[in-house]
């Protein structure tokens, strides 16, 4: 007797929340429109606009097959800056977080 097992088991070489560096890069845009939309000026010098510009520099270096002018910190960056804009996404209509958006807004 033969007995057939069925798992459901998730794919390890695929993330459940992003597929691309791409889709990294829309979702920084996304909250870069979404802290518009409350006013707040996104300044490019900024600690949050130097990681979503490391996000578009990182993302465009990969689909240009450029992997030498690339490094661990901007692939680090990378992440933290995917994360920032979930979080930013998740929180910027709540009434309380306007005076934290405004810090990470702000140019340094």
């Amino acid at each position: 007797m033969t007995v057939k097992l069925s798992m459901n088991i998730p794919l390890l070489d695929q993330s459940d929340r992003v597929q691309t560096y791409r889709e990294i890069v829309e979702k920084c845009n996304a909250a870069k429109a979404a802290l518009e939309s409350l006013h707040l000026r996104f300044h490019p010098t900024s600690t949050l606009g130097k990681l979503f510009k490391t996000a578009k520099c990182f993302a465009d270096q990969w689909e240009q097959g450029i992997d030498d002018k690339w490094d661990i910190k901007q692939l680090i960056d990378t992440g933290h800056a995917w994360r920032i804009a979930d979080a930013i996404l998740a929180v910027y209509q709540v009434k309380g977080s306007r005076h934290c958006l405004e810090r990470i807004t702000k140019k340094m």
